[in-house]
């Protein structure tokens, strides 16, 4: 398992920590140039998951 991944900018290692200071997948930012990252792999999960959620609410 990979606990680091590069920037698309500058290239340097952002490690699981970095990943965990972050306040939400929407707004991250590389911690060594602030490059904007943009993260797909969990909006899909998050949209599905309130999908899910939603109707149980509204019940």
């Amino acid at each position: 398992m990979r606990t680091s991944v590069p920037c698309p900018n500058c290239h340097k290692a952002i490690t699981l920590e970095n990943f965990e200071d972050f306040s939400s997948p929407f707004t991250m930012k590389c911690p060594h140039c602030r490059a904007k990252l943009k993260e797909t792999k969990v909006t899909p999960f998050l949209l599905i998951g309130l999908i899910v959620i939603l109707p149980l609410f509204i019940y």
